[in-house]
């Protein structure tokens, strides 16, 4: 798992139909006007930033490559894997740490921007399907209603109790259950708050986008339904399913 900050997880984007729709601009029908500025926005400026932060992930990923490749022993490891001093590098020397926590910050601002990237592209879609009159509608993420099956299923909501946690104040129990098509997460104070489906076992609050600030929760099923919430970049917690 160290070499995660070796390897750049980018988003890419396409803008072929945007450059043709600005060649033919003077020949598209006026009923159109409303989206051209959206169509700037999503491409220009939302666009514009999720590449200058997949270049800066980028960046981190080289400069921790070269820093790496300076030790000998990283040298070394290329004929008989990781010696013991590199072992040591990676489980407990601080400059190593360094490199995970830039690339951890890296890695959040490209998921916050190709976030917002995609729900700013879906709402254009369904503008541009409003338009034509066409029944060519995306799910918009966000809405709880894509995964009510899903819920039924796999019986997330209920009461929690904290298996382990990085943080003294996050609540011993929770209530989980669903309330206006979102995921409600009720520990009382700070935690209360709504999470948006991301797929069907994540949900995260986007409620602090603007922030940077994401707070996600995965579900995953052992022997008794349990879930991971992370906050920020260093709150933690893992609780698990007591009754429904």
């Amino acid at each position: 798992s160290y070499e995660i900050v070796y390897r750049p997880i980018t988003f890419q984007t396409s803008n072929n139909g945007y450059l043709n729709f600005n060649r033919n601009l003077n020949s598209i029908p006026t009923k159109y006007n409303a989206i051209t500025n959206k169509l700037k926005d999503l491409y220009d400026i939302t666009g514009g930033a999720v590449e200058v932060i997949n270049d800066r992930l980028v960046s981190t990923v080289h400069e921790n490559l070269d820093k790496t490749n300076t030790f000998d022993w990283s040298v070394a490891s290329i004929k008989s894997g990781v010696p013991e001093e590199g072992k040591n590098f990676y489980m407990r020397d601080l400059e190593f740490k360094k490199q995970l926590l830039k690339y951890m910050n890296s890695i959040r601002n490209v998921f916050i921007a190709t976030e917002k990237y995609r729900r700013q592209a879906i709402q254009l879609h369904n503008n541009i399907s409003e338009i034509l009159n066409s029944d060519a509608m995306l799910p918009y993420p966000g809405c709880l209603n894509t995964a009510q099956s899903a819920l039924a299923v796999n019986n997330i909501l209920g009461t929690y109790k904290l298996k382990e946690s990085s943080s003294p104040i996050l609540p011993p129990i929770i209530e989980i259950c669903e309330i206006n098509d979102k995921l409600k997460l009720d520990g009382g104070g700070p935690l209360e708050r709504g999470m948006y489906i991301y797929d069907k076992t994540t949900f995260f609050s986007i409620s602090q986008l603007e922030t940077g600030t994401l707070t996600n929760i995965k579900f995953t099923k052992s022997k008794n339904i349990e879930f991971f919430l992370g906050a920020d970049k260093s709150i933690y917690a893992y609780y698990t399913k007591i009754e429904d």
